[in-house]
């Protein structure tokens, strides 16, 4: 955007003049009337009412977010992006460009079916209808193309117009107003009345008339001072049109009869020629009114869809899109995006003249429920900015507070299931689509949201409650800390942790580098970024710590105590099996540092990862609760994840003889019941030793578990020696020491 000239529209050109002929639109020359017929004036005040409150609610949302943050172009798109974050904020975007690009053709249609209502013209037009429609889509283009700031100048003009209407239809009603005529329309009407409606269809009918407080919101890349003029415009277009829309209604009740007489068509069945009727001789500027509406509607998102669509590709978020992010040299007018919007226009009036009016009214409610879609999650951004309590939220704007939000989303979605809840459901699923895809793409957004001070906040909650509840051993969780160190040379260390703690509790890969931290500094951002690279690769749910120390076995124990929110404190440390004597004494040093730490040991001897294709099996050997609850619980919780999902876990278990194996075997089933597990036992009656009945046994399985008691530190040769043979020959195999913590039968 270098060396472009950027507009600078002031509040009541930018947003007031915008929105509010969006807000008063064709509705409340062609539907206000019936709503008031069929559901009486007090039903029609609350629906008013009703309506009002959505579009209001989601107008402080509007005015906090936007005086919280820097405003750029792309209205909506923007406040919801740099809240919400780039995938919802893409959804949207593409879904709101589509509902204003798609309202131009709606509105042209609109147009002429308005100048339809005068009988000279009737002729010509059904005859020439499909071309008069693309003449005038070719005259808003020309306007539009030209710049915003020749549009803006005609909506003054058309503002004027629609002025002039208002208060000509607003005359009429108060000459003809009628207290006892108001008193009979107060009560809805009789339900045999013909084309009479319920209540909530109404509404339906209704709300529309509503909408457009986005439309100045979009003008936010062409407004002077965006945090200022958006809270001020837009508020005060919703204040002004629900006073024009209250004071419509009671003259209505009070100046035209549900049924038509004395020269007046009906309420209910003709509200607009009743409004031409009682205007008189003026009757034609209420018929020019009901034209301007249209027309700066039709204008309205001529301007506003363009410039969602030119933010939408400055942020990348689609490639195909790239292009449309180019602006003019003067005013930096999206005029790629204009043409494009140009072109679904004319197709969509040639589809227009092919489809039946149904069609065209399931589009129209799809339509409806994109709009609905941005006002809801504009609601969402400001309740995730204002609940997460970020220190960053801090709005200019005072007259808010997270619960205004959540009742404003709330109301949005209450309203399109209110309103037609397959459209709702369709709109839904084609917006859920488009976050998907970005989610997909695992982008990189150049800017920040608020999501993650959402989250923490719910974080922080959530291990504040846990501080205050007891420990128990119904509650254990695997939080595995495994030293990984460079993690793709460790990938099957890794991942039998991740099989292990199977999205049950929290797993962190640890490294150190070791040397001085004034000097390493660099070193621990490398290893810490390609932890986390190789965690975004495989995409493991697990978290990353780099440490620089100058002694490792010094500073493990420092570590351990030190990574900890209490309640979610490790209490598992899982390390590789040595592969040379040499490290036997350190080994076991630091596995005594977790042991002193109530945290429970694993050791993998690693010999690969098992074909994943073929049956899996689990030998799991017994020797007493002390492990076994801890071994038996983790391979459960491997057969937990969709890798080993069909894996058999088997119970063996050495006895001397036949007498004893029958015994063993009903102890090993009784345990496998008690603990609510599937897994088949086996006594193995064998005076071999023990690494040769193991070999025997298990030399065919996907992985073993083994429990071992840990030695004193003098004996960690022997140790190691001792454990050597038994795995040297197995496939990969875990070695298990509890602390006590896991209990099988909890």
């Amino acid at each position: 955007m270098t060396g472009k000239q950027k507009n600078e529209f002031g509040t009541f050109a930018g947003v007031f003049t915008p929105s509010i002929l969006t807000i008063l639109g064709v509705i409340m020359f062609m539907n206000a009337g019936s709503v008031v017929g069929y559901a009486g004036l007090l039903g029609a005040l609350i629906i008013l009412v009703l309506c009002k409150s959505i579009t209001s609610l989601t107008s402080l949302s509007i005015s906090a977010i936007s005086t919280n943050m820097d405003v750029k172009g792309g209205g909506s798109y923007y406040l919801i992006s740099r809240s919400l974050g780039a995938e919802p904020g893409g959804a949207i975007g593409v879904s709101l460009y589509l509902a204003l690009a798609l309202s131009v053709p709606f509105y042209i249609i609109g147009l002429v079916h308005a100048l339809m209502a005068f009988e000279s013209l009737r002729p010509f037009i059904s005859a020439n209808y499909l071309y008069i429609c693309i003449i005038f889509a070719v005259i808003f283009f020309i306007i539009t193309y030209v710049g915003a700031q020749i549009a803006l100048k005609i909506q003054f003009l058309i503002l004027i117009s629609l002025g002039i209407s208002i208060l000509t239809f607003m005359a009429g009603l108060t000459w003809h107003f009628e207290w006892d005529r108001l008193i009979v329309n107060m009560a809805p009407a009789a339900k045999h009345v013909p084309g009479n409606m319920p209540f909530w269809v109404l509404f339906a009918i209704y709300f529309p008339a509503v909408t457009g407080i986005t439309a100045g919101v979009s003008m936010s890349g062409d407004l002077k001072e965006p945090s200022k003029s958006i809270p001020a415009g837009t508020l005060a277009a919703v204040g002004i049109g629900f006073l024009i829309y209250a004071l419509q209604m009671v003259l209505m009740a009070g100046g035209i009869d549900r049924a038509s007489g004395e020269g007046i068509p009906s309420l209910t069945n003709t509200p607009y020629l009743a409004l031409k009727a009682v205007s008189g001789k003026f009757g034609l500027l209420v018929a020019q009114g009901a034209i301007a509406a249209t027309a700066s509607s039709t204008i309205g998102s001529f301007i506003g869809s363009p410039r969602i669509l030119q933010a939408l590709s400055r942020d990348r978020l689609y490639k195909v899109l790239a292009p449309f992010g180019k602006g003019s040299k003067k005013g930096d007018e999206p005029r790629r995006a204009l043409w494009l919007t140009f072109f679904i226009t004319i197709v969509t009036l040639v589809l227009a003249t092919t489809f039946s009016e149904n069609a065209l009214n399931a589009v129209a409610a799809i339509l409806t429920m994109f709009f609905l879609a941005s006002y809801g999650t504009v609601n969402i951004s400001a309740f995730v900015e204002a609940f997460g309590s970020n220190p960053s939220f801090r709005p200019t704007f005072r007259f808010f507070h997270w619960s205004t939000a959540l009742l404003g989303a709330l109301g949005c979605l209450a309203t399109a299931i209110l309103i037609n809840w397959i459209a709702a459901i369709i709109a839904a699923i084609i917006i859920f689509g488009l976050y998907f895809y970005l989610a997909t793409k695992h982008m990189r957004a150049s800017f920040g949201d608020a999501r993650r001070g959402f989250t923490f906040m719910r974080a922080r909650n959530a291990i504040l409650k846990l501080r205050d509840m007891p420990r128990d051993a119904k509650n254990w969780r695997p939080n595995i800390i495994v030293m990984s160190g460079i993690p793709e040379t460790r990938y099957t260390l890794v991942r039998y942790a991740l099989w292990m703690e199977a999205g049950r509790g929290l797993l962190t890969l640890a490294n150190f580098v070791i040397g001085d931290i004034s000097e390493m500094g660099e070193e621990r951002k490398s290893k810490e970024e390609e932890l986390f690279k190789f965690i975004d690769v495989h995409k493991f749910p697990a978290l990353a710590e780099v440490n620089i120390t100058y002694n490792f076995d010094a500073m493990l124990s420092t570590f351990l105590q030190a990574h900890s929110l209490r309640p979610l404190r490790p209490n598992v440390l899982m390390m590789g099996w040595p592969g040379f004597s040499e490290r036997a004494e350190a080994f076991v040093k630091h596995m005594k540092v977790a042991n002193e730490l109530d945290m429970s040991l694993l050791a993998l001897s690693d010999k690969g990862l098992p074909d994943l294709d073929k049956p899996l099996r689990i030998d799991l050997w017994w020797r007493g609760l002390g492990n076994g609850s801890l071994m038996l619980i983790l391979s459960y919780l491997m057969t937990q994840t969709p890798e080993w999902k069909q894996a058999e876990i088997r119970l063996l278990r050495v006895v001397n003889d036949e007498a004893s194996r029958i015994q063993a075997e009903a102890e090993l089933n009784s345990l496998v019941e008690k603990g609510r597990m599937t897994a088949t036992s086996k006594a193995v009656v064998s005076k071999k030793q023990f690494k040769d009945i193991v070999f025997k046994e298990s030399k065919d399985a996907s992985a073993v578990f083994l429990g071992f008691r840990l030695p004193p530190i003098e004996e960690a040769s022997s140790f190691y020696a001792t454990y050597k043979e038994y795995i040297e020959k197995l496939p990969t195999t875990i070695l298990v020491c509890s602390s006590g913590d896991a209990d099988l039968f909890a």
